[in-house]
Parts: C-alpha cells; structure tokens; sequence
C-alpha cells in the first residue's frame, strides 16, 4: 500500500514526532510504500528510517502576498504530482495548513486529517480556523488526538460523528527506556546532585505551556527553604522572556533552561518530579513520555487531553477546583495566561505548591505515583496505536 504523510517538518512538536513514528512504524510492513512530504529538514529533526521516502518542498517564506501566492500553488502542484507519481492510495496530515493542502489535492485516494488541539480552546487566527473546518468536512476520516478533541469538533460543526474518531498518541516505551541511560554532561550532573530535589518539565516555550507559573511556584518553595530546582527542556518565542523571569526572579542556581535537546530522556531520568503547567493541549506527548519513565506527575488542569491521561474515569471535559489526587497523577487546578511578577501566588500556584510539598514529604505517595506512571504509559503503547492507525488506513 502507498501511504503519504504530509506535516510542516520533522522536528520539536508533538504531531512531528507521531509522524515519525507512525512511518518508520508502517514502513516494516513490506506491502506499504510510505512516504513524508514536509516544507523543511534540518539536523534535529526526528528520526526516520531508510525506508521511508522523504519529499521536500520549499517553505512558504515570502512576505509578500503574490510571491506567497505563487509558493502556495507551487506546493499545491508538487503534492498532487506526488500523490499521482507514487499512486498514493492514503494520504494523511497531522497539522491545520498540512489538512488543507491534503485535501484539496485530493487525487482518488483515502483522506486522513489529525485535530491535534481543542479548536474552541486554541489561539489560531481565524483565517486558520476556516481552513481547518474545511479539512474537517471535505475528509473521509478525521482523528482526534483525544475525547475532548473529538468532542469539540462534533459541537463546532455539523458532521458525522462516524467520520471522527479518537487515536491516542503513541508512546514508545522501549526506545525511550534505551535512550534515558545515556549519559549528561558532567556539569549538568554536578548541577542535578546539587539539589534535594528536581523538578523537570518539557516542551516549547511559548505562552501555551506556562513555564513561567512553575518558575514562580520554584521561587516560592526555594524562599522557604526547600533546596530544589526546575530543569526546563524546550525553547520557542517565549525563551527570552523567561530568561528574564529567571534573572528577575534570583534563580540562576534553581532554574536552568537548557533548550531543546534531540534526547530529552536522559534529563528526564535524573529528574524525581515530573511539572507540567499547559493551559491547553490536544494531547499531552511529553507527559506520557515522562510517565514512560516512572516520573510522578503533577499537573494543571489544562484543557482536552490532560485529564483523559491522568484521570481516564472522569469526564474529559470536567475541570477541577481542588487538588486532585487522580488515578495517575495529582491534577492543580488550570492555570492562567496572565504573565505575572507578582510575589504572591495565584490560587492555582499554591496548590501547586502545596502538591510538590506533600509529594516531597511522602515516600508513600512518591511511590504510588511512580508506578502509576509506568502502569499508564502501557496504555499507549506503540503496537496497539499503529494498529489502531492501520485499520483506518487501509
């Protein structure tokens, strides 16, 4: 079979990664033909195996509006002669401008299109918005990354819900398990020793993950004493900004950005607490990644696929008001977009705080979390996710 995928690039996010997977997976099979198409390659970009096919097309880059016009139909007429010269018989996008040039090349072939984030709940433009309602209506399937995501579509447009399914993200639990023993480099081990206790999150610094509301929470418990710190795995628009509120804050010796890292496992490893602060996401890959691992999780209620992760027995769209101490994590209540310099915490802040400190202080909890974690990340497992995928590409 000859299956296409098309995405932006094969490094950083979370779609890039599932893209990956999901074509080195399909390519063993040696019946399938799989080929990527994307806009740009680079050295850090994610794994891919030789015998995926990999189709490179120009970015869209200009600034002015008819050149952009022009590269747009360019990349419009590369993808329809792809999907004609290899007789491409599925075609799958993973990301909203990818679904559209999916679908309006359509060339006989099976339209896969992937929602990757709670539409009502993301901060698209608008224009990016009709473009992604279009891919949804003119698809043969569409994927949603969770429940909540699914749900969502289903209340912005009129569609069939059999023409939306949910597929979870893979995890895979053994490349990770290989990669996290390699070793860090020694000052970062110096820097790991030095504290009682470290924090870990990873992801793109941007104002959707909310790093900032964990570097606050960080100085907090360092003001009272507590010998711990935050390493930050990512970078994005907002790395200067919370390079600042780093400096602003004193913390140069509690909170390290250390950028984005092509093996981010062996820095979560040394980690003993797992912090994520998202306002939203489609569906969490770097906290299933990081409970893969055995890290205990703390988490923000953000919206769509957090809770259907870590509190798989409660609706997927409730949000809690308390702490939670849920089947697979502990769950704070959702933080705010506000960029805040303010000593004080915010309600969502303490109880963050008030988590990591009872996590700190209980051996018990530490080790019922750990191990909720792995028993989680069983869940998503590679084989049964491809398969899931496989029996709606074929």
């Amino acid at each position: 079979m000859n299956i296409l995928f098309i995405i932006d690039s094969l490094t950083g996010g979370g779609a890039e990664k599932v893209t990956s997977v999901l074509a080195n997976q399909i390519s063993h099979n040696e019946n399938n033909k799989v080929y990527v198409l994307v806009d740009e390659r680079n050295k850090d970009e994610y794994y891919i195996d030789s015998r995926v096919t990999i189709i490179s097309v120009e970015k869209i880059h200009h600034k002015n509006m008819i050149l952009r016009i022009l590269q747009v139909l360019r990349k419009i007429f590369i993808i329809s002669v792809t999907k004609k010269k290899y007789r491409i018989q599925t075609s799958i996008a993973m990301l909203p401008v990818a679904s559209f040039y999916n679908t309006i090349t359509r060339s006989g072939e099976k339209i896969i299109n992937s929602t990757r984030i709670k539409l009502s709940a993301s901060d698209y433009p608008q224009h990016i918005l009709q473009i992604v309602r279009y891919a949804i209506k003119k698809a043969d399937i569409n994927v949603a990354v969770s429940n909540s995501v699914r749900r969502d579509i289903l209340q912005m447009l009129s569609i069939d819900s059999k023409r939306i399914i949910t597929i979870y993200n893979p995890c895979d639990i053994e490349d990770i398990k290989q990669k996290c023993i390699q070793e860090i480099e020694i000052k970062l081990n110096t820097l790991f020793d030095k504290w009682d206790f470290t924090f870990v999150t990873h992801g793109r610094v941007t104002l959707q993950k909310g790093q900032w509301h964990l570097i606050r929470v960080i100085r907090s418990l360092v003001e009272k004493g507590y010998n711990v710190g935050l390493v930050i795995l990512g970078e994005g628009e907002l790395s200067d900004k919370i390079i600042n509120i780093i400096h602003e804050f004193d913390l140069e010796n509690n909170v390290i950005l250390l950028g984005r890292k092509i093996n981010p496992y062996k820095y979560l490893y040394k980690a003993n607490v797992y912090l994520f602060g998202s306002l939203y996401e489609g569906f969490p890959n770097a906290l299933l990644d990081a409970m893969a691992l055995g890290l205990p999780i703390i988490s923000s209620d953000g919206e769509s696929g957090i809770r259907e992760l870590l509190a798989p027995s409660t609706d997927c769209d409730y949000v809690t008001t308390t702490i939670e101490y849920a089947e697979f994590g502990i769950i704070i209540p959702r933080f705010t977009s506000e960029i805040s310099y303010d000593i004080e915490l915010d309600s969502s802040e303490k109880m963050m705080e008030t988590a990591i400190i009872n996590m700190m202080t209980s051996n018990d909890l530490m080790d019922k979390y750990k191990q909720k974690s792995i028993e989680r990340a069983r869940d998503y497992n590679l084989n049964k996710i491809v398969n899931q995928w496989m029996e709606i590409i074929e």
